[in-house]
C-alpha cells in the first residue's frame, strides 16, 4: 500500500513535471510567435518607410526636372523675343534709312528742277 502511494506520488510528480514542461514549451512558442510577429511588423514598417523615401525622392526629382525644363523654355522664349526685337530694330533702321534716302532724292530732284 505504501508502495502504491509512493508510485502514485511519483506518477503525479511526473505528470506535474510534464505539465510544467508543456506549459513552458507553450509559453516559449507564444514568445517566439510574438517575436516573429513583432519582427514582421518592424519589417513592414521599414519597407513602408523605404518606399515612402523612394517616392519622395522621385517626386523631388520630377519637380527638379520640371523646374529645369521650365527655366530652359523661359530662356528660349526670352532669346526668341530678344532676336525678334533685334530684327524689328534692324527693320526699323532700314525703313528710316530708305525714307531718308527718298527724302534726299526728292530734295535733289526738287533742287535740280529749280536749278535747271
Amino acid at each position: 500500500r505504501i508502495e502504491e502511494e509512493e508510485e502514485s506520488a511519483i506518477r503525479r510528480d511526473e505528470q506535474d513535471k510534464r505539465r510544467q514542461e508543456d506549459e513552458e514549451e507553450r509559453k516559449m512558442r507564444l514568445s517566439r510567435d510574438e517575436e516573429r510577429r513583432r519582427q514582421d511588423v518592424e519589417e513592414r514598417e521599414r519597407r513602408r518607410a523605404q518606399d515612402e523615401e523612394a517616392w519622395q525622392a522621385e517626386r523631388e526629382e520630377r519637380a527638379a526636372r520640371r523646374a529645369q525644363e521650365d527655366a530652359r523654355r523661359k530662356e528660349e522664349q526670352e532669346e526668341r523675343e530678344r532676336q525678334r526685337a533685334e530684327e524689328d530694330a534692324v527693320w526699323t533702321r532700314e525703313q528710316e534709312e530708305r525714307k531718308r534716302m527718298r527724302a534726299e532724292a526728292d530734295t535733289a530732284l526738287v533742287g535740280g528742277e529749280g536749278g535747271g
